[in-house]
């Protein structure tokens, strides 16, 4: 691929949510979806993570942020990152990825929403 140019390039634009921490982002067609949130530890258990999408050709919030309940019966649950996976019969899920148990012994949890925001 050609690194020398990037697709897109904007600032980020600014949203009020339940937390500013930002998790990782995917891009999809003409969005990218960004998700934020933070750990059981820091928030006091309350779930904050959150999925906001963004236009890709005008860098403005299209929709969110989303309040994101996935994982909610986990525990430490830290929002990691996000990824878009297309099925074989052409449906794209939005994909979570969220930490979770104790220091030492992590775990993986990958979650989907089959409905794009």
């Amino acid at each position: 691929g050609d690194f020398s140019k990037p697709i897109v390039d904007f600032k980020m634009p600014t949203w009020k949510g339940r937390s500013p921490v930002f998790q990782g982002y995917a891009a999809y067609g003409q969005y990218m979806y960004v998700l934020t949130g933070t750990t059981y530890d820091v928030n006091g258990g309350v779930v904050d993570s959150e999925v906001t999408s963004i236009n890709l050709k005008t860098g403005q919030v299209h929709q969110g942020p989303v309040l994101t309940r996935a994982g909610e019966s986990l525990s430490f649950r830290e929002p990691e990152g996000m990824a878009v996976y297309t099925t074989a019969a052409g449906e794209p899920r939005l994909f979570l990825g969220f930490a979770s148990s104790k220091a030492g012994d992590r775990r993986c949890n990958i979650f989907y929403k089959n409905e794009l925001i």
